[in-house]
């Protein structure tokens, strides 16, 4: 009887979380030094999370919910958990990242000192769309400050800082299982070739050779100024 059998949910698109735009662009390490230096004007809970998602490679979710008891000061760790303000993307999530810049301890510290365990460390993104909120903000200041080009094909957004900490552990030179957990792409079996204490170090070690890498002073070699003059005849 020729009836049609199209799909009622063809052309239907699925539209993901702000902070998980997977589009792969990455910033240079000379624009996450740039953007690190130019964070003055947006709040104090922003700049706090920009360093933080740029010392642990995190998806701006993760951060923004982190509650109080997530921080380990003594560890000077997080724990990416499932928890009363967001999911995560999958359980391979779950994991535990080492900061390694001293200002985002530093704030990390100030802010979960003396507070319930259940409380949002940043209270104006700790709530279930507050990472949209946050990435609206940031990527407002990325255009602002000539990161972004929102008419670009592909603009760069905050999560392209998690793209660069992914191209920074390869170019240190990091396993691949080490640079998995960090992530939290899988742990798998690779988790138990490491006692709980080794394998924070581990992280704790690639992520320090990320964060020098950043600050590194790129080497420019010496052009020749003078060329010798051919003798004439």
């Amino acid at each position: 009887m020729e009836l049609e059998r199209r799909n009622p949910f063809t052309g239907l698109k699925v539209v993901a979380p702000v902070d998980e735009d997977d589009n792969g662009v990455s910033f240079e390490y000379g624009e996450v030094r740039t953007l690190l230096g130019k964070t003055g004007s947006i709040n104090d809970e922003l700049q706090d999370i920009v360093r933080i998602l740029a010392c642990t490679g995190a998806r701006l979710a993760e951060i923004s919910g982190l509650q109080v008891k997530d921080f380990d000061t003594k560890a000077q760790s997080i724990s990416i958990e499932f928890n009363d303000i967001r999911r995560l993307k999958n359980k391979a999530s779950i994991r535990v990242v080492p900061v390694v810049d001293a200002k985002a301890l530093e704030a990390l510290r100030k802010r979960a000192e003396g507070r319930p365990p259940a409380e949002s460390i940043f209270p104006k993104y700790g709530w279930d769309k507050g990472a949209n909120s946050a990435s609206a903000a940031l990527s407002q200041r990325l255009t602002t400050i000539g990161l972004r080009d929102p008419r670009s094909a592909k603009p760069k957004t905050t999560h392209s800082l998690r793209h660069t900490f992914k191209d920074a552990l390869r170019d240190v030179g990091v396993l691949d299982d080490i640079r998995n957990m960090i992530h939290g792409h899988t742990a798998g079996d690779e988790a138990s070739k490491y006692g709980s204490n080794e394998l924070l170090e581990r992280k704790r070690e690639a992520a320090e050779k990320v964060w020098k890498l950043y600050f590194k002073k790129p080497q420019v070699s010496r052009a020749i100024l003078k060329t010798p003059l051919l003798a004439r005849r």
